[in-house]
């Protein structure tokens, strides 16, 4: 059986995400929305009450995060 996995947006938890999907072999496609990365700096994109915030990767990390593993845009 194969199952196609799609991430979307870029967020920081795609960090211990791959290394979850590395460690049992599995391929995922991560889909990364145009505009909503910062070069060099994360970008807080939701903020859940103050319990949890989420946080997009910088553009500059995601070669490193993302090698791999398929890159796709979110919305274009």
């Amino acid at each position: 059986m194969r199952i196609m996995q799609c991430w979307d947006d870029g967020d920081v938890d795609d960090i211990r995400l791959v290394e979850i999907l590395k460690k049992h072999g599995a391929k995922a496609t991560f889909n990364i929305c145009p505009g909503a990365n910062g070069e060099s700096e994360r970008i807080k994109a939701h903020d859940f009450g103050g319990k949890y915030d989420v946080y997009r990767l910088s553009l500059d990390e995601m070669p490193q995060v993302y090698t791999g593993f398929c890159i796709g845009g979110h919305t274009m």
